[in-house]
């Protein structure tokens, strides 16, 4: 009875053992498929082996399943139905249709969109068509087993499976960053990968099935000991950090937070990504999306003239952190061809907030949402403590984790979404991490918190129980950006107000994790003595000039953003400036300012300590002048190809005071009156040629100052601009 139920556990054993080498395998070829695309993720020896576990794992899994179901149901139902006929042939067809039915519903579920009607009747056939392949699969390891040829048969089998699965990876086009597709490999070239695939896969089977060897064994068993010494607490990480990080939540120490005696002020930067100011009730939105910084804002001043330096995420952030324009602290990403991703890092020798911050005696920490505001641009310089791991395997995993067919599978099937791995982490975990900083730092000195917000950001999908206005279509969070910007097809203005609504959620949704934090601040009474600045890095596009997104253009949608500062202890009632058109340049400046540092030379921030209730210098006239801004966009040369050559440039903008110009590399020019046209929807370049020609040289002297190799000089201007702009009255 005993050898019996022995003899009917193999096929079981047997099945699973050579489904995880096969997973493992089939890890081991995507790993290797993607290290030969060009522009590929690049991760350390030690981050391969995490990635390959994972895969493998998840693979393995996959296919054990399937092999395990076919072990418990399909042999004994064969071998019942074939009696004592041998099934050998009938299995081994079962093999092949396995991993091709397998292999065919992987690639049709990647390109079948999941809202098509034969989507789940497809998924569903090519489920049970595998399952059922399965279990011949199963008869035959049985049926081997019953001959003893468990070990040349599992090598035949594996060889086959493992074979087509590298030909599976192989003939897709792989998925990079910004979802841009490769190409695929020549036929010749994934013969030979699949034929290598088989033969390795069979001598493995071959000589560990061997009785007479045991090294294989012991090799295992020595390499299973060494990843578990290396690698095993990386590889958990993702499965415990949540815990650890809930568990460190505890408010214990606030009492003690209050108890600083150094009368600096401490200093609470937050920017919440892609946020438009038009969009944010404190700003005039008829909708409340933003209760919490509407008090804010009625506790402090709200600058309702604003306009960032960029529509681009890393340079707008930069920005901030340096008090210098993106063509001179250097921090940008960028295609140098349509397959490598360049990444540029803030110049080493520019000073940043955080390293001046600490330098002065701060406590200094940083939490982050994106890979866009990492460590890999240097935004960790200066910070004590600098939490990037926004998604679940870290960042260099994550991007990698990305291009695998894995990840594709999981997210047709709704597991998994871009911002899981590669794009964010929600304002809920970046609170639990910096109010758990917060709460166990030293109490004796300032401290200086930087909090990164990405929710608002698309795809628009707000947390249930955030919805300030509208009863949005959800479906429509997934739009075809990349449709939208072809220009291939556009929305409805019901369609388009529902993605403004899912929007707003979203906007609601981050509002509330600020107002978190600033109660946690203000019920320890830190909020007292606490610099409070909430901004954004860029707004977002609509349908407005044909745009969806950002990133590609310099208009006021994308430019304006929120601007709001709380000083120390607040003001009686809000105060709303329109003297100044703060720019996040300025943030640097201001906040030395108030702690009685001077800037370091070649800041081109001003600072707004003078609106802030605190005196400071008189405003200047030169091209720091408060009623002037800047902004430049450097373009991606991939943006042409993918969405038009009409976007095949580089962008410069100058405001002064109701005066908007943009100038493209391609020579073109763009005039707007802000006052008469918020929306520059009338290009005034023949109307305004005096105008035209003093906004021309504004620009050009402005960029005259920038010099990205780091020789910064003080900002100046021509006399002669300076008093053509006075006359006009652009300028003070």
């Amino acid at each position: 009875m005993s050898a019996s139920r022995s003899t009917a556990m193999n096929p079981a054993v047997h099945a699973a053992a050579m489904a995880a080498l096969a997973g493992a395998t089939l890890a081991a070829m995507e790993v290797l498929t993607i290290f030969a695309q060009p522009g590929s993720p690049r991760l350390s020896a030690h981050g391969v082996v995490i990635m390959l576990t994972w895969l493998a794992l998840a693979y393995g899994v996959i296919l054990g399943g399937i092999s395990l179901v076919g072990a418990s149901v399909g042999a004994p139902l064969l071998r019942f139905l074939m009696k004592d006929r041998s099934p050998s042939w009938l299995s081994l067809f079962g093999g092949l249709a396995l991993a091709m039915a397998v292999t065919i519903w992987l690639r049709s579920a990647l390109r079948l969109g999941e809202r098509s009607p034969a989507y789940p009747v497809l998924s569903l056939v090519l489920v049970c068509a595998a399952l059922a392949c399965g279990a011949t699969v199963a008869a035959l390891i049985d049926d081997l087993s019953r001959r003893g040829a468990v070990a040349a048969g599992g090598g035949v089998w594996l060889s086959l499976l493992g074979g087509l699965a590298v030909l599976a990876v192989l003939s897709r086009s792989r998925v990079g960053d910004f979802g841009q597709t490769g190409p695929v490999p020549g036929l010749g070239v994934r013969l030979g990968f699949a034929a290598l695939a088989g033969l390795v896969i069979f001598l493995v089977a071959r000589t560990a099935g061997s009785a007479s060897s045991a090294w294989p064994r012991r090799a295992a068993a020595a390499a299973v000991i060494v990843w578990a010494v290396f690698c095993l607490p990386d590889f958990s990480r993702p499965l415990l950090g949540a815990g650890a990080v809930t568990d460190a939540k505890s408010g214990g120490a606030i009492a003690a937070t209050g108890s600083s005696d150094d009368s600096r002020p401490n200093v609470l930067l937050i920017s919440i990504d892609t946020l438009r100011a038009d969009r944010v009730s404190a700003y005039g939105h008829d909708v409340p999306t933003t209760p919490r910084l509407d008090r804010l804002a009625s506790e402090g001043i709200l600058f309702a003239r604003t306009a960032s330096v960029s529509s681009f995420t890393t340079p707008a952030h930069a920005s901030m952190m340096t008090g210098l324009f993106p063509g001179v602290h250097g921090a940008a990403y960028q295609r140098s061809n349509p397959s490598a991703f360049v990444i540029h890092e803030i110049l080493p020798d520019v000073p940043m907030l955080a390293e001046i911050l600490s330098e002065e005696g701060y406590e200094t920490a940083g939490f982050v949402a994106s890979p866009m505001v990492g460590s890999q641009f240097g935004f960790n310089r200066g910070f004590g403590h600098f939490d990037e791991e926004y998604d679940r395997l870290r960042s260099g995993r994550g991007r990698f984790l990305s291009w695998t067919l894995l990840f594709r599978v999981m997210r047709r099937g709704g597991v998994l979404h871009d911002r899981d791995v590669d794009s964010e982490r929600g304002a809920d975990e970046v609170n639990a991490r910096a109010l758990a900083w917060w709460s166990g730092r030293e109490a004796d000195r300032p401290f200086f918190m930087f909090v990164h917000y990405y929710d608002p950001h698309a795809p628009y999908e707000p947390p249930a129980g955030h919805d300030p206005g509208g009863n949005p279509d959800p479906s429509l969070a997934n739009l075809d950006m990349n449709a939208l910007l072809r220009r291939e097809y556009t929305l409805t203005e019901k369609a388009r107000q529902d993605v403004l609504s899912l929007y707003d959620a979203e906007i609601h949704a981050v509002d509330a994790r600020v107002g978190e934090i600033l109660d946690r601040l203000e019920e320890a009474g830190d909020l007292e003595r606490t610099l409070v600045i909430v901004t954004s890095d860029h707004g977002e596009s609509f349908g407005e000039h044909g745009h969806w997104g950002h990133n590609m253009f310099l208009y006021e949608d994308l430019l304006g953003i929120p601007f709001i500062v709380r000083p120390p202890g607040g003001l009686d009632g809000g105060r709303v400036v329109e003297e100044v058109v703060a720019q996040p340049t300025d943030i640097l400046p201001t906040v030395l300012s108030r702690i009685g540092v001077r800037p370091p030379d070649g800041t081109q921030g001003r600072d707004l300590s003078r609106y802030l209730g605190a005196g400071g210098a008189e405003p200047p006239a030169g091209l720091d002048s408060p009623l002037l801004a800047f902004a430049d966009l450097e373009r991606n040369v991939n943006w042409g190809a993918r969405w038009g050559a009409h976007l095949d440039r580089d962008l410069a903008s100058a405001r002064a005071d109701r005066w908007k110009y943009i100038l493209s590399s391609t020579g073109e020019e763009e005039l707007y009156d802000l006052e008469t046209d918020p929306g520059e929807t009338q290009n005034l370049v023949r109307q305004e040629r005096d105008t035209l020609h003093s906004m021309r040289e504004l620009l050009e002297s402005w960029r005259s100052t920038l010099d990205p190799a780091g020789a910064r000089g003080a900002p100046s201007m021509d006399e002669g601009v300076i008093e053509s702009l006075r006359s006009l009255g652009y300028v003070q």
